[in-house]
């Protein structure tokens, strides 16, 4: 098994094992491996009874319906701004603009993504943030992890 089936049935296993039940939910790349998006063999290759459990919901409807976008780099660009960084086109192409505008805090002062703050101005962003109590950062094996207390507790 190569990359990516082996993870989509890794994280398959690990559902069927929370829910109880095989195929009860389903992740969107199974969904997609069954309909042949990760390959034209793939389809033929699944059990029937396991593929019409898998496509045999709402979700995989909207999945047959989805059509690859056809677009180059620099339409893509243009669609989205082409001031913004390399991260943050990608989340806005993958995500869609809801999702990143809601990270980004839209309409806010400084929104950015573009991953060149430096550390110091990130964790004082994020300590202004009422609904964000604790934070864990890690990179290159160094993690980090502030959490806010009470005075009272100190």
């Amino acid at each position: 098994m190569v990359t990516p089936l082996s993870q989509f049935v890794v994280s398959q296993a690990a559902i069927n094992v929370i829910t109880g039940e095989r195929y009860k939910e389903v992740t969107d790349q199974v969904i997609q491996y069954a309909l042949g998006y990760w390959g034209k063999d793939a389809p033929a290759l699944l059990d029937a009874n396991v593929k019409d459990r898998i496509l045999h919901r709402a979700r995989a409807k909207d999945w047959e319906a989805w059509k690859p976008p056809d677009s180059s780099l620099h339409e893509v660009r243009q669609k989205y701004g082409a001031s913004i960084s390399d991260e943050e086109l990608l989340l806005r192409v993958y995500a869609g603009a809801d999702a990143v505008d809601a990270l980004t805090m839209a309409g806010r002062p400084n929104p950015q993504l573009d991953g060149k703050q430096s550390l110091l101005h990130l964790i004082e962003q994020l300590s202004k943030k009422k609904d964000c109590n604790h934070i864990y950062i890690r990179r290159d094996g160094i993690s980090l992890t502030l959490a806010k207390t009470n005075q009272s507790d100190i």
